[in-house]
């Protein structure tokens, strides 16, 4: 990736979220009741997983305001641009959902970007070159997914997935390996 590309992914997911954002709020001054919502979620991609906080806002019937506070543990084996990439780290971000079903039920879409903070161990020739990368990584996503509305309509079990990129926007130490991901994924949520 050029690094002007590189520079320029961080402002056009920026740009989206808050083009999103924006569209929530003047939906949730048009909305007569918001619904807050706290839960877990566990995510999986071909080289690691992620385990998450959430809370959501809805700002109308159908649309949501998603906020997530997690851990990404990583394994990439050579995936990246060593022999071996491992490590992991915490991470924050933020999503916009709309809900094509009945109280936020059904179908889903959405985007997402997530900010990590990982440290990775790495090393290169059977264990002979080693080394440790600190590495923020912006993952913006697109998602769908299908959502459940169990005991009374309290609870929200939810199915996703997605696709989109780990950016690496901060690096210190040598390169490691970023690019595109998908990720699949399950949630719980409890309505207030």
């Amino acid at each position: 990736m050029t690094s002007r590309r590189r520079q320029l992914l961080p402002w056009l997911s920026a740009v989206i979220l808050g083009v999103a954002v924006l569209h929530s709020s003047r939906a949730e001054a048009q909305a007569s009741m918001s619904v807050l919502s706290a839960g877990l979620e566990l995510q999986g991609y071909p080289a690691g997983v992620i385990v998450a906080g959430r809370a959501s806002l809805a700002v109308s019937a159908a649309d949501a305001i998603v906020v997530y506070l997690g851990y990404n543990a990583t394994d990439r084996g050579d995936f990246g641009e060593h022999d071996d990439e491992e490590g992991g780290g915490v991470g924050f971000g933020a999503a916009i959902r709309h809900s094509f079903g009945a109280g936020g039920g059904g179908w889903h879409v959405g985007v997402r970007t997530d900010l990590w903070f990982l440290d990775i161990d790495w090393s290169d020739g059977g264990g002979t070159r080693v080394g440790m990368t600190d590495v923020t990584v912006l993952q913006p996503t697109a998602r769908a997914g299908y959502a459940w509305l169990l005991s009374g309509k309290r609870l929200r079990l939810d199915a996703t997935v997605a696709l989109g990129a780990e950016i690496n926007i901060r690096t210190e130490g040598e390169d490691v390996g970023e690019g595109l991901i998908l990720l699949g994924g399950i949630g719980l949520s409890y309505r207030f």
